[in-house]
């Protein structure tokens, strides 16, 4: 009897700490307003381009490269280096998609999903875009943050179905110091473009990151799996009694 308690506890535990994980997949909209070069998202020197757009409402990963794809239509850039997005001030997480108009002086655009449901803004991406301008052994130096973030809104606005807005989100006006020496203006504002629900066929594979509540219903199905082999275990012993 004592064991059957100690395995039956045991499976109770493992399907309340999926629960629990599950749970945790489903954070709120907490990022630094800029993203940084090195993995550990050290303040200072390693502080690189703002965040300057958010994707909303059902803008996870899919759905907003899939909607991007049809307004904007740039490739994949490939060789534009790692960046990394600092989350509720303790996660980093690494740029999840990389789009760019071309090879030179370009327009590019990363974006950094991090599989999180916001109560108030539903699933969301975020993104930094700005205009890449080759310059010298600085190799590509971004600037005109603040226009590029308006364009990209002005090519989801036209199609008719993504309200768009500027909102402050606590960021002051700055400047970033390029390469070149020059400083960039940045207004400190951020860009919504709400994305409407997309049917899951109307979303092209640009992209493989399970969205929230899939990730929680994944963690949900496993826990339940768990339990339920222990109390196949459970009750195979007791037959062989």
């Amino acid at each position: 009897m004592r064991h059957l308690r100690l395995i039956v506890g045991t499976s109770v535990v493992l399907f309340f700490l999926a629960i629990t994980n599950a749970a945790i997949v489903k954070a709120d909209f907490n990022i630094y307003h800029r993203i940084f070069r090195d993995s550990a998202c050290s303040a200072g020197s390693n502080e690189a381009d703002p965040v300057n757009v958010l994707f909303w409402n059902f803008g996870d990963q899919e759905s907003t490269l899939s909607h991007f794809q049809q307004h904007v239509g740039w490739g994949d850039s490939w060789f534009s280096g790692d960046m990394f997005l600092r989350h509720h001030n303790q996660f980093c997480q690494i740029r999840t998609a990389d789009k760019a108009s071309g090879l030179g002086d370009r327009d590019h655009i990363r974006f950094f999903n991090v599989n999180d449901n916001d109560p108030t803004l539903g699933l969301w991406t975020a993104a930094s875009i700005h205009f890449d301008q080759l310059y010298g052994t600085c190799g590509h130096i971004g600037r005109s943050f603040n226009i590029e973030r308006d364009n990209l809104m002005a090519m989801f606005a036209q199609a008719g179905h993504h309200p768009t807005e500027r909102v402050e989100w606590g960021v002051a006006p700055y400047e970033i110091l390029l390469c070149s020496g020059e400083r960039e203006p940045v207004d400190g504002l951020l860009g919504r473009i709400s994305i409407p629900y997309t049917p899951p066929t109307a979303v092209t594979l640009t992209s493989f990151t399970a969205r929230a509540d899939d990730a929680s219903l994944a963690l949900l199905i496993v826990g339940l799996a768990v339990s339920a082999g222990f109390m196949a275990a459970i009750w195979q012993f007791f037959r062989r009694q």
